[in-house]
């Protein structure tokens, strides 16, 4: 990791005013693509994301109609989207001093408690390769599972 980081090849996610903001580096080898930056803010249980420096490249995940219990999910499912669609490892991303994208649930303002389980459980259910919609519905996640499921299975 200290290669990367010296070379400033090393994707970051730091803590922002209402939100987080992720830095991915240049990219001289295919696909190649300039540093830019995507900033997450939570606004009274919404969430809103966008490109700050590349206004031509279009947002792959707009979630911004989803439930307040799945902004987490869809912050990790986008983040992911960003690391494969670049080529990066997850692993490579850095939250504040700790390296992998499970860290960044740390760096998000935590909710009220059932949404918080909910928020786990959708996650829990977007992660694992079958389908789990059952599960989601039984759970009262369905209306986030339905909407975050088919980004990742494009992955």
């Amino acid at each position: 990791m200290k290669i990367l980081e010296n070379n400033d090849y090393i994707i970051e996610v730091k803590k922002c005013h209402r939100g987080i903001r992720m830095s991915l580096p240049e990219r001289k080898i295919s696909p190649h693509s300039t540093p830019f930056i995507k900033q997450y803010i939570i606004n009274k249980n919404q969430l809103f994301s966008n490109d700050v420096n590349m206004p031509h490249l279009p947002e792959i995940l707009k979630p911004v109609d989803i439930p307040a219990y799945a902004i987490k999910s869809a912050i990790y499912v986008d983040m992911l989207q960003h690391c494969r669609l670049f080529n990066y490892e997850p692993d490579v991303i850095k939250v504040e001093k700790e390296y992998g994208i499970n860290n960044v649930w740390n760096l998000l303002p935590e909710l009220e408690e059932e949404t918080e389980r909910k928020s786990a459980i959708l996650l829990a259910a977007l992660m694992t390769k079958s389908d789990q919609s059952e599960v989601a519905i039984k759970n009262g996640v369905e209306e986030g599972y339905f909407k975050l499921r088919p980004h990742l299975e494009k992955m």
